[in-house]
């Protein structure tokens, strides 16, 4: 493919920029020269990977189905299903990333909607990144490059990919519970305000994604060590106080017996065929791709412990990526449990991140470290810039079979535009997203039932047909590999089909005209 003239210009530019940064930095090392000129062309490549990113999350179907809740909050739906009433939304986490994503509900249809979320989640990705390679690098083109290596190093990762690429309350639950720990990476005691902020963004991870309970520990153990037993008692009391309070708040708005059956009762039922088996293969594989994020951080810890000025010292012996190591590890067991279960992906394995997040540390504290060593320092440097290089080119967006199953386009735009010209007469299975923003009206999500049936609790027909559109004339499904639960065992009236290039109409009679979604 041959480059357009728009993308020669900004890579010009990019370089012309890191030329005169590297010129300016006189006086400075020949590899921290090197570092300023390429950062420029680095930081842009990022930011193309990530805009694309981005512009991906509005393409998967599990994104408009993710969001759709937080819509309905701004048109009378309620944001937990009750067992035996309403539009079953799939709704499975709690209440924060629904809340986080709130001003996607200003937009005016599903593609604007979908990038405002999509976007509120690369920041809650990248935030902690960028803090702790600023916090913790001597210098600001220090920090640039552990950021760049992070942040690229995401994007080679399933994981971590996929929580940057589909609209997921993933991102979310490690920004949060990342930002907690940092506040927490102190050379003194913390404050007891320090303390109570930073257990407030840790309970709110819990309550965005159930897997980051575990959080605590690593927390709790981290100030014990650390900072001795005082802190980690006042960490556990304020982390107490906030657990108290924000249930209370839950509580108050969203019904309790909704919030038990939604977050404990259907996700703790689905069963994990693979067992142990399937539980041990993700624990190799995980060691297997996380390479990436544990070179660095035993390079770190190496040099560290090598440095005969530091041996002994408290610098020495409590490196900052020691908590992300340790958060890494407590939430391994709760992320395998819900990345095995049926219904479950590699996604809930954010042990990944906190990798990535001791890499960031790791990287951005090595470099002082050795600095005095000026050939060390220069294949340090070298490596990671060209690592960053080398992630950000390849940077495998298109390199995982999901991308393949993808249409180019945002297709819940069409379907939110073709149910504004058929109102009550379409159903979208799996787009209660384009409904939604068309009609003002919650109709059920496939795979909310889905995981119904799969928790041993059905909905029955009365429910199913209460929530549907009044003059169901098409049922609309995406012409991929999705699941049709819903028309084989609700609707199986509908079962004349006809294909257009996106999508599978189905009717309750051979159509002689149908409308394109």
């Amino acid at each position: 493919m041959r480059a357009s003239p728009e993308s020669l210009i900004v890579l010009a530019l990019l370089l012309g920029g890191g030329l005169w940064l590297g010129a300016r930095a006189t006086g400075r090392a020949g590899p921290e020269r090197l570092a300023w000129v390429l950062l420029p062309l680095l930081l842009g490549g990022l930011a193309v990977a990530y805009w694309e990113t981005t512009a991906l999350n509005t393409r998967w179907t599990w994104s408009a189905c993710r969001l759709a809740p937080t819509i309905g909050l701004f048109h009378g739906q309620p944001l937990y299903s009750p067992e035996h009433s309403g539009a079953i939304n799939g709704w499975l986490y709690g209440p924060v990333a629904a809340l986080v994503w709130t001003p996607a509900a200003l937009a005016g249809s599903p593609l604007a909607a979908l990038t405002i979320a999509a976007l509120l989640n690369q920041i809650f990705l990248l935030t902690p990144l960028l803090v702790a390679a600023q916090r913790l690098a001597p210098t600001r083109v220090a920090g640039g490059v552990a950021f760049v290596f992070g942040a690229a190093a995401l994007l080679q990762v399933y994981p971590t990919w996929y929580m940057a690429s589909a609209l997921n309350v993933d991102a979310i639950a490690v920004g949060l519970g990342a930002g907690s720990c940092l506040l927490l990476l102190t050379d003194q005691p913390p404050s007891r305000r320090r303390l109570g902020l930073a257990a407030a963004l840790s309970v709110l991870a819990v309550w965005t994604k159930q897997t980051e309970a575990p959080l605590v520990l690593a927390q709790a153990g981290w100030l014990w060590l650390r900072h001795g037993q005082a802190s980690a008692r006042s960490y556990l009391l304020a982390y107490g106080a906030a657990l108290l309070a924000t249930a209370g708040v839950f509580i108050l708005f969203f019904p309790l017996p909704d919030l038990i059956f939604n977050l404990w009762t259907v996700p703790s039922a689905h069963a994990r065929p693979g067992g142990w088996q399937a539980a041990w293969a993700e624990v190799t594989d995980l060691g297997r791709y996380s390479v990436l994020f544990w070179l660095p951080c035993a390079a770190a810890l190496w040099i560290r412990f090598r440095d005969r000025t530091t041996v002994g010292t408290d610098t020495n012996r409590w490196h900052p990526l020691w908590l992300p190591l340790a958060a890494a590890t407590v939430l391994l067991p709760t992320g395998i449990l819900a990345a095995i279960k049926i219904g479950g992906d590699r996604n809930s394995l954010h042990s990944v991140y906190y990798l990535a997040l001791a890499a960031v540390c790791a990287v951005a504290q090595g470099w002082p470290t050795v600095a005095h060593r000026r050939a060390l320092a220069q294949a340090v440097v070298i490596l990671l810039l060209a690592t960053g290089t080398a992630l950000l080119a390849v940077r495998q967006v298109a390199g995982y079979p999901h991308l393949t199953m993808l249409p180019a386009r945002c297709l819940s735009e069409e379907a939110w535009s073709h149910a504004r010209t058929q109102p009550d007469r379409v159903y979208y299975p799996w787009d209660p997203l384009a409904s939604l923003m068309a009609e003002s009206r919650a109709y059920h999500f496939e795979y909310g039932v889905i995981d119904r049936i799969l928790a041993g609790r059905p909905p029955n027909e009365t429910h199913i047909r209460a929530h549907l559109p009044g003059q169901l004339d098409q049922v609309v499904y995406p012409n991929a590999d999705h699941q049709q639960t819903m028309r084989l065992r609700y609707l199986t009236e509908y079962r004349f089909a006809t294909a257009t290039a996106d999508w599978l109409i189905f009717r309750q009679n051979p159509p002689t005209r149908v409308a394109q979604p």
